[in-house]
């Protein structure tokens, strides 16, 4: 595939993430939970737990969390927010200059979903110094921490990304 065709994909991919990801959040404080979306104190109305009963396994919650992947390292000051948001750029620009350099489309999509993932996730970040998390999977009294799409596109990136590292990726594989 061309390169400039490939990067326009990728750029489609990224941005199409990014606005499924804000787009389901946006519905899910708006319409089910009756909140404003735009509100700026949108994050002290996420202090006090929300939640939808869907089925068995699967709830719709409201929760704003100031960590990182499932609440872990979760920043109490604001400035811990903002190293927080750098670092997440950091990576971000350092993942869209590997993007630019790959061959492979399969690598590249990983890179993108990935992408579109951080940039959602850093979107809420600036915005309300937390991420919105809505997805509850459980079982029983067992619950998974709370995730978002921007989540579920980083994870499957990461997963494309390790099945292109360990099975896919040739010059490793000639290398053996």
């Amino acid at each position: 595939m061309h390169k400039t065709k490939m990067k326009f994909i990728c750029f489609f991919i990224v941005l199409m993430t990014i606005l499924l990801d804000q787009v389901t959040k946006f519905l899910v404080i708006e319409v089910l939970f009756e909140k404003h979306f735009w509100n700026e104190n949108l994050f002290s109305q996420l202090l006090y737990y929300h939640q939808k009963e869907l089925n068995s396994f699967l709830n719709i919650v409201l929760v704003g969390n100031k960590g990182v992947s499932f609440s872990f390292l979760t920043a109490s000051t604001i400035w811990q927010t903002w190293l927080l948001i750098a670092l997440a750029a950091l990576i971000i620009i350092l993942l869209v200059r590997i993007l630019w350099t790959v061959n492979s489309r399969f690598f590249a999509l990983s890179l993108c979903l990935i992408l579109g993932g951080g940039i959602g996730n850093i979107i809420d970040r600036i915005r309300l110094h937390a991420v919105i998390d809505f997805i509850d999977v459980h079982y029983k009294n067992w619950h998974f921490p709370a995730f978002n799409l921007a989540d579920s596109f980083i994870t499957i990136g990461v997963i494309l990304m390790a099945i292109y590292v360990l099975f896919l990726d040739q010059d490793k594989n000639e290398q053996q």
